[in-house]
């Protein structure tokens, strides 16, 4: 099991390698030397400002410089001109930005805030009576034209939690309340959450660690809810069991936020770092790095 000493070379290793691996036009790709996209790009710049300190050399300016440019019509952020805007990385961004550079009075991120606030799942009639889903909740899907799913919702509710000091726009509060009612009908029998649906035809689906975690990251204003406290217990249970580098991650930056154990797993992410590297994948490599450092951080950015 990786020592306290091994974590902090992973850190450092991490660091290193997002810094030397940035695109030219200040944004990250999937894996390096890869067409830049959104979402590891906001992984990135939340990492490395959580880590970097003034003798650093390193700047998010040219980073956020990116993303702004990624900025569509509607308001929200496209990985290319003319691609379809995806309402969970846009949140993601947004977070990213609100916590490394706030400026809430700048238009761009009013217009981006507002693009999110805008989107809306698709809604449907009721489906089979054994599933017991209200398919008329509307929360966030991928894109436009898509049913509610739970990671995008996690993000944008979760951003727009973030946000309730800055605005009290009755909109927004809307839009919050009912993303939460749609989180807790989706919840999974014995507690957390699968990427959609909880069961299908009757069928109770399985919950996943990232999903759970993400779900959890955007209700920790509500601990004691009783499926918010069941699904802490069956993260806190399961969290080892999926040895992904994101499932470790996210269960890591969620152990922060609630204030659980999580030596082993800082351990465990370090460990497979060191087997895998994370095969290249630049956004896991930054969750990674925002993760063994939110001992430190409290993983701030994703506070509500």
């Amino acid at each position: 099991m990786a020592t306290p000493a091994a974590v902090r070379d992973v850190i450092g290793d991490l660091a290193g390698r997002l810094r030397a691996n940035a695109n030219p036009d200040g944004g990250w790709g999937y894996t390096p030397g890869h067409r830049s996209r959104v979402e590891p790009t906001s992984w990135a710049v939340a990492a490395l400002a959580a880590v970097s300190g003034p003798g650093d050399g390193w700047s998010p300016m040219p980073h956020l410089q990116f993303l702004r440019r990624r900025q569509t019509p509607q308001g929200l952020l496209a990985d290319q001109a003319g691609g379809p805007p995806n309402y969970a990385f846009s949140a993601l961004a947004a977070i990213a930005v609100d916590a490394t550079f706030p400026n809430p009075a700048d238009p761009w991120f009013r217009r981006l805030v507002e693009g999110i606030v805008g989107g809306r799942g698709v809604a449907f009639a009721p489906g089979d009576v054994r599933d017991r889903q209200q398919n008329a909740l509307q929360a966030w899907p991928w894109v436009d034209g898509c049913f509610s799913w739970v990671e995008p919702t996690a993000w944008c509710l979760l951003l727009l939690k973030r946000l309730r000091g800055q605005n009290r726009d009755a909109r927004r509060h809307a839009r919050v309340d009912e993303a939460e009612r749609l989180l807790v009908d989706r919840c999974c029998a014995n507690g957390g959450w699968n990427y959609g649906n909880a069961a299908v035809l009757g069928q109770s689906l399985e919950p996943f660690v990232p999903t759970t975690a993400m779900a959890l990251l955007a209700l920790q204003d509500r601990p004691e809810h009783p499926l918010v406290r069941k699904s802490l217990s069956w993260l806190e249970a399961n969290v080892d069991r999926e040895r992904s580098g994101m499932a470790l991650a996210l269960g890591l930056i969620c152990a922060a936020r609630f204030g659980s154990p999580s030596g082993e797993l800082e351990a465990a992410l370090a460990d497979q770092f060191a087997r895998s590297r994370f095969f290249d994948q630049q956004h896991v490599q930054a969750m990674a790095l925002y993760a063994l450092a939110a001992s430190r951080t409290g993983a701030e950015v994703f506070r509500v």
